[in-house]
């Protein structure tokens, strides 16, 4: 009978190094080569698979002296430099833009409803009785819409026909022969020559 060998397959990209990502070292950092030469890191806690093939090809006490190694290396190279924009920064500039569009919006509401209260104050406006165009300023969203509806209110108080008393309080119509009926007809009106 011949005695048949297992040897362990090879599952990974080749190990380089490893180093100890906590002081009680219980997870390690991998480095692993390709093929192509290019590389990359991995994390192994213990008693994992990664674990278990790292410590198959080195021992603890060469993860100390890569560890040592690569501390002594970024000590060398003094202490880093914070970004231009840390994460932190950035993270500051977001929060005060939101809020200062917040504010914006905010402001923007309160010229809006500043705007319908002076609106209603104008007696054309107050006095009207076209529910319409009182309501429709109301919901108005933007200050073009509430000037255009207070000038729409105000012309018709001016082309509208108006009833008065006159002297013997009967109630009669003034400006109906004068005045058209409706905005349109204001507008397509061709003016008379007045020689």
């Amino acid at each position: 009978m011949s005695e048949e060998t297992t040897t362990k397959e090879w599952t990974h990209d080749t190990m380089i190094e490893g180093l100890w990502r906590t002081g009680e070292k219980q997870e390690i950092s991998i480095l692993y080569e390709r093929e192509d030469k290019s590389r990359y890191s991995g994390q192994a806690v213990k008693d994992s698979r990664e674990w278990k093939d790292f410590f198959f090809k080195f021992t603890p006490e060469q993860v100390d002296q890569f560890t040592d190694a690569h501390r002594a290396a970024r000590e060398a190279m003094g202490p880093r430099r914070p970004r231009p924009a840390s994460d932190q920064q950035q993270i500051q500039k977001r929060e005060d833009k939101q809020l200062l569009e917040r504010k914006k919006a905010a402001d923007e509401l309160e010229t809006l409803f500043r705007a319908k209260l002076e609106a209603f104050e104008i007696p054309e406006v107050r006095d009207s009785e076209n529910r319409e165009l009182r309501s429709r300023i109301r919901k108005s969203k933007s200050l073009t819409e509430i000037s255009a509806l207070v000038a729409a209110l105000i012309t018709l108080s001016v082309i509208e026909p108006k009833a008065k008393e006159n002297d013997e309080g009967e109630q009669v119509l003034t400006n109906v022969s004068v005045t058209p009926n409706t905005i349109g007809e204001v507008a397509n009106e061709v003016p008379k020559d007045e020689n």
